[in-house]
């Protein structure tokens, strides 16, 4: 069966609250500690940047930031990140590409950290595809990376240095706390930024130097689900190599369908892709004269294409997107079928 839906480009206009890469209130601090207030252009980065896009304020023109020349930058109740120069991990996270090193493959470089907790201990974030380092430092210490690294031991089984824990113990220890207590965190965002925040917690109130980075978090629908009616232009043409007598070619029918669209919206690049899902019934009957009889077909199928949405953004709340699909070999058959009828003999049915 051939259907226009298989292939489908679609472009799309609509309303929404979705949010759009503009050029936001920020700063950024130079090679000479000079904090310059501009307005800069969040891409909401799921990847650390090595640059960033900025205007000066009452200017057109827009310029670049970069590791070479800026210290630190942010978008003002945001996201804000400092420039480090620090030990990286690049060991495989890939389970199929381990090693079977248990110590970190270090290599020294210059980076754009993202700031997740400020205090009298900091932590920062970095991401790459699919690396994904968290690192720390203290108000007279420079930044080192806290260690996590899957490896192989005997090159079957999966070991875990997992020495974030014994430099949390020393160097980030919470009051009272016994060390056991850490052997319950991951090396995950969303257990080590609760764990920064209690500890420059703790430390406000004896007393310390410390503020807890309260960085505004923009609410986003990440999932969207409507019922999506719609046509299908439709053919069906059936050739049995053994039966010459079977063959049929149906007629095109343009056909209603239903279906259900259930959308994620990746959470970077400010709401702009979007993975889609669109299980759709459809029904498609017809009958056609061939050489012997006549030739009936009905066919009900439940179909699962698979789809990438992007959005444009032409105003703040008007957006434009393109989605393309690919339609699975996986679907649900609902009792198709086609049945041959020839003259003084009994009907023939084929599911």
């Amino acid at each position: 069966m051939n259907t226009i839906f298989s292939t489908l480009i679609l472009l799309l206009i609509a309303t929404g609250s979705f949010a759009q890469v503009i050029f936001e209130k920020g700063y950024f601090i130079n090679n000479d500690n000079q904090r310059i207030e501009c307005l800069i252009k969040n891409q909401d980065w799921k990847n650390s940047p090595k640059e960033f896009t900025y205007k000066l304020n009452g200017s057109d023109k827009s310029e670049k930031g970069g590791l070479s020349n800026v210290k630190e930058f942010g978008v003002s109740g945001i996201s804000k990140y400092i420039r480090a120069e620090t030990k990286i991990d690049h060991s495989p996270m890939d389970l199929t590409s381990l090693s079977d090193r248990k110590e970190p493959l270090w290599s020294l470089e210059t980076l754009f950290l993202k700031v997740l907790v400020e205090g009298r201990a900091n932590l920062y974030y970095y991401e790459d595809g699919s690396l994904k380092r968290f690192f720390y430092s203290l108000s007279d210490s420079s930044v080192q990376q806290l260690i996590y690294k899957e490896y192989l031991v005997d090159r079957e089984f999966i070991a875990v240095n997992a020495g974030f824990r014994d430099q949390m113990w020393k160097y980030i220890q919470l009051p009272g706390a016994k060390r056991i207590s850490l052997e319950s965190i991951n090396y995950k965002q969303k257990e080590l930024v609760p764990y920064f925040k209690k500890y420059a917690e703790a430390y406000h109130a004896t007393g310390g130097i410390t503020e807890v980075s309260n960085q505004n978090i923009q609410k986003r629908d990440f999932f969207h689900l409507r019922i999506t009616p719609g046509f299908n232009y439709t053919s069906l043409s059936i050739h049995n190599s053994v039966y010459g007598d079977k063959d049929a070619d149906f007629n095109h029918e343009i056909l209603p369908r239903i279906g259900v669209e259930a959308e994620f919206i990746l959470p970077y690049n400010k709401n702009k892709w979007g993975v889609v899902f669109e299980p759709s019934y459809q029904y498609y009957h017809s009958e056609k004269q061939i050489k012997t009889g006549t030739a009936e077909v009905n066919f009900r199928n439940i179909e699962i294409p698979v789809g990438l949405r992007y959005y444009c953004f032409l105003k703040r709340n008007v957006r434009i997107s393109f989605s393309g699909y690919m339609v699975t070999k996986v679907g649900l058959n609902l009792d198709s079928k086609v049945i041959y009828d020839y003259p003084f003999a009994s009907p023939l049915l084929i599911n």
